[in-house]
């Protein structure tokens, strides 16, 4: 198998950055490393995300430290049975999909190329899974705690702050919004409390000390 349409997208388009990508299998081959190792070589296309379309070389080791996690790459793949003449069961058919980990890596050339370090799974990799009896015991467990950090606030999710309402039903009579220990009219313009209003008539004879009546009034407000 030739990797030769990684290599043209990787010149053409830019190398594929470092991470985890949703793959499958194209092709696989079985051939010799140049030590005279057996190999496999798939070939990979990532199924989804910026670079979905995009081509990827995987070249898998059978030696005593390596054939458990190529084998394990190639069941992630959709690979059944057990006879490695029958490769057809991830090749494009079974719609598996896996995850490729990309490495950078130089070539001979000194050219960095996208390499596939691992494949694995699609789901979430654990080591020591529940079965559903420890599920469910833990689940049990862990309901009273729970419980004591709901609140209404967080009861259906999300970070526990209460955003103001924008109902005009949960407004008062002030402006403010109901259940506020404060008035919330930031929507009209507050005036400084030694701020000149024009509009305000000045006092009357009536409002004015008995001592100061019908000497006249002076406006000294500025």
């Amino acid at each position: 198998m030739s990797n030769g349409q990684n290599e043209q997208n990787d010149d053409e388009v830019g190398i594929i950055p470092e991470g985890r990508y949703p793959v499958a299998c194209t092709d696989a081959t079985l051939g010799y490393t140049s030590e005279g190792n057996p190999q496999i070589g798939i070939s990979l296309v990532i199924a989804d995300g910026e670079y979905s379309g995009r081509f990827l070389a995987y070249y898998g080791y059978f030696t005593p430290k390596t054939t458990e996690h190529t084998i394990k790459g190639m069941r992630a793949l959709g690979w059944k049975g057990h006879d490695m003449t029958e490769l057809g069961s991830m090749i494009g058919k079974s719609g598996t999909v896996a995850t490729a980990v990309v490495e950078h890596e130089a070539d001979r050339d000194g050219k960095m190329r996208a390499r596939v370090r691992w494949i694995n799974g699609a789901g979430v990799a654990m080591k020591d899974k529940m079965n559903p009896a420890q599920q469910a015991e833990f689940a049990a467990r862990m309901r009273r705690v729970a419980m004591a950090s709901e609140t209404p606030d967080n009861e259906g999710g999300g970070d526990g702050r209460r955003l103001p309402s924008t109902n005009r039903d949960d407004r008062d009579d002030r402006g403010g919004y109901r259940g506020s220990d404060r008035s919330d009219n930031r929507g009209q313009r507050q005036l400084p409390s030694t701020a000149r209003r024009d509009d305000v008539p000045p006092p009357g004879e009536d409002d004015r000390p008995p001592y100061e009546r019908g000497r006249g009034y002076q406006d000294n407000r500025r």
